[in-house]
């Protein structure tokens, strides 16, 4: 199946996780750190016409997303935890339904919940990381997404504006917004738009 996925700048939180903490399987790089780390605004999309995708967001604008804590996928019937940061914000439910409605898609999740994924880990290895709130309060802001087909070559979408602009502030790239004055922990680390989330 494909995706339209939006695509932030990777973290150093992420190479802190000790190796003994990370699923690994071999032969298949897939797991362990995240080293793509993407927040999926759909997956099971069916076509693979970029024309029908790009009508359908021609005018959507740039997407505002609020990082939340670290939670994690905890499946029992999964050989591993998914790390992940929650992501919230209107821009990216209307997105992922615009999508949704937009093109043919294979939806296996009913429920939507945006998440930034940063570390396949071992059962339980999860649970120290729970509500951990480095990167809450943290804005960003995605001027394209990203069509990544199952086969193929991956596709930037822009994202503009009615007056064709891709963004406010015409910036190409993650655009960090200013975090809460109150954030503790490691938004020091984030201030520059090209290092990361």
């Amino acid at each position: 199946m494909n995706a339209i996925v939006l695509k932030p700048k990777p973290h150093a939180f992420a190479n802190s996780i000790p190796d003994d903490q990370l699923y690994t399987e071999e032969g298949d790089n897939g797991y362990g750190r995240e080293i793509e780390p993407h927040i999926t605004a759909l997956y099971g999309i069916k076509t693979t016409d970029c024309d029908t995708l790009n009508k359908a967001l021609a005018s959507f604008g740039p997407v505002k997303v609020t990082l939340g804590c670290i939670s994690a996928f905890e499946r029992a019937e999964a050989a591993y935890d998914v790390l992940k940061v929650d992501v919230e914000g209107d821009d990216i439910h209307r997105l992922h339904h615009l999508i949704k409605a937009s093109t043919e898609c294979d939806v296996k999740w009913p429920e939507y919940h945006p998440h930034l994924t940063i570390a396949y880990l071992r059962k339980g290895a999860a649970r120290g990381y729970i509500g951990d709130t480095r990167f809450k309060g943290r804005g960003l802001t995605f001027p394209s997404v990203t069509f990544s087909p199952h086969t193929g070559d991956r596709v930037e979408i822009p994202l503009r504006m009615l007056d064709g602009s891709r963004t406010h502030d015409d910036q190409f790239g993650l655009v960090p917004e200013q975090a809460p004055s109150a954030q503790t922990g490691a938004a020091s680390e984030t201030q520059d738009a090209n290092e990361s989330y």
